[in-house]
């Protein structure tokens, strides 16, 4: 358990050990959320990059088949109604 103080302007130090396991440093910043009843906290970058990612799931094998395959003298994009040069 770590203990961290809060100042009279608002501000709070995190402990060296919970910055290393978020794997924050100087100018990142931190979220901090309720989840279940408990106030949860994660490395914003992080957070914001998984939630692209999930946005993002199951999208790769469909535009796949839409591009055209590598060594092709002029790379195309294969659309519903025909070829579409880049």
């Amino acid at each position: 358990m770590e203990l961290a103080k809060i100042t009279t302007r608002g501000q709070l130090t995190l402990p060296i050990e919970i910055r290393r396991k978020l794997k924050v440093g100087e100018g990142d910043k931190v979220v901090f959320y309720e989840e279940n009843g408990k106030i949860m906290e994660e490395n914003a970058a992080k957070l914001a990059f998984a939630r692209v990612r999930e946005a993002f799931d199951g999208e790769g094998p469909r535009l796949l088949g839409r591009i055209a395959p590598l060594g092709s003298s002029r790379p195309f994009i294969y659309g519903k109604t025909g070829q579409y040069s880049v």
